[in-house]
Formats: C-alpha cells, sequence, structure tokens
C-alpha cells in the first residue's frame, strides 16, 4: 500500500508525481464550496492503477512541485533533504544547504519567478532566486522578532503577498516579496494541530485559508482574523486547490 501526501502533475505529458508516505494511507478528494481538498483517509488497497517508483530513494516525501514554466523540473521535500530533477522524475539531485539539517516543512514557488522558491525550514524562511543553487533567510531577520519554526508557506498569483505559520499557528504576511514580516493572528487551534498548509485566493490575496488537521479556516483579512471554514471535516486535510 501507499499514502500520499501531496500530488503534483506534468501539464505536456499528463504523467502524474505523487510524494509518497510510508504509512499507506488512501486519497481522496472532496469537493466542498468550489474547492478540492485533498485528505488521507484509511489504508490503501490494491486498485486497478499501477504507481512506479521514481525517486529520490529513502526517507519520507512530504511534498512534490513541478515548475509551472518547465515541467521537466521538479523539488521534492522531505523532513531532512531537499531534491531537485530536471528530467521529469527520472533522476534526482540532493540540493546541499546547512539549514536543511534541521528540518524541513514546505516549500513554494513564486507564482511569477519559477526560479525562485521559498522553503519553511525549522531554522526560518528560506529563499532561492536561482532554482534552489543557493539560499538566503528571509525570517527571523535581525529584528529581534521571536522564532518560532514556520511550518506552512502561502503566496499570491503574482508572487508579492507571501504568508507562512508556525508551529504555535501564528501567522505571518509579506507584502513585498518576503523583504519583510509582520506578524498577523493567530489561527484558532482547538484540535491541537498547527496549521500545516495555506491557500491563497488567486484573485484577493486577503483571503486566505488554513488547514490544522480536520480543520479549515479562513481569512478575509489578510491574517487579521480567522473563522471556521469546515462544513463536513474529513480525517484531515492535506491540501486544498482553488477553483
Amino acid at each position: 500500500s501507499m499514502g500520499c501526501a501531496s500530488m503534483q502533475y506534468r501539464p505536456s505529458s499528463i504523467s502524474i508525481l505523487a510524494a509518497k508516505r510510508e504509512s499507506g494511507c488512501r486519497m481522496s478528494a472532496i469537493r466542498w464550496a468550489g474547492w478540492i481538498v485533498v485528505c488521507l483517509g484509511v489504508t490503501a488497497q490494491a486498485g486497478t492503477n499501477t504507481w512506479s517508483q521514481i525517486g529520490p530513494s529513502g526517507g519520507q516525501v512530504e511534498k512534490v512541485i513541478v515548475d509551472p514554466v518547465d515541467d521537466d523540473i521538479a523539488y521534492a521535500l522531505t523532513s531532512y533533504a531537499l531534491y531537485k530533477s530536471t528530467d521529469g522524475g527520472l533522476s534526482w539531485d540532493e540540493l546541499v544547504e546547512d539549514f536543511v539539517a534541521d528540518g524541513l516543512s514546505d516549500i513554494a514557488f513564486d507564482p511569477s519567478n519559477s526560479t525562485r522558491l521559498y522553503v519553511a525550514a525549522h531554522r526560518g524562511v528560506m529563499r532561492s532566486t536561482d532554482g534552489g543553487a543557493s539560499f538566503s533567510r528571509l525570517w527571523p531577520g535581525t529584528s529581534g522578532t521571536a522564532f518560532a519554526a514556520p511550518v506552512a508557506l502561502g503566496y499570491s498569483s503574482d508572487g508579492t503577498t507571501v504568508y507562512f505559520t508556525t508551529l504555535q499557528s501564528t501567522c505571518f504576511r509579506s507584502t513585498d516579496s518576503g523583504a519583510t514580516f509582520s506578524e498577523r493572528a493567530v489561527i484558532p487551534n482547538p484540535t491541537n494541530y498547527w496549521s500545516s498548509m495555506l491557500a491563497v485566493d488567486p484573485t484577493d490575496s486577503r483571503i486566505v485559508y488554513a488547514a490544522d488537521g480536520p480543520s479549515l479556516w479562513v481569512t478575509t483579512d489578510g491574517g487579521a482574523s480567522w473563522a471556521w471554514a469546515n462544513a463536513v471535516a474529513p480525517r484531515y486535510i492535506y491540501s486544498v486547490l482553488i477553483q
């Protein structure tokens, strides 16, 4: 059996790259209020489709993202490693950076520039402007901001607004492509999960959805306040796609 933490597809070939979890779970999609919520359910059962392992080998792959400009380029994030493929997943090279060993949580493209990557690492929010060849830390800076490990990233369609959440479910926002961040409201956490994913409305960067385990929260004011958005709570929300 195989479980999935995230899925991405290559538009030119309609092939799918899936991030595998070691503990097999079935992946299901739930449509709700114009959204596709992708979550994990019960242990996977044999089906009619077949999957081929393409790497990278070892560990638990948390997320795969595919370059929106060149779909032969993909990145795979594990808890303690970051990999890049330039041949559609046939081979993978590890991107070695000193912050990786401390732990990784999320990765995202700048939608306006696919060579610009954001990584949520236990050491802070990191950014690459050269397709992962090198990284610099955006947050925490030198202003004395209290540190809490970032766990999830979200971004506007034009790349100027960037959000991240921490282990304490505090939301931070940048409106200058990550040059500076300001603290927003804490996302309610009645289930004791931290916010594991963010999705920003492509038509209005003030509208953001955050998932923390079985709960889905929404802000319409750029993170200044949050409200519960679930109509029916699935077992666990891993991804939200906006239609």
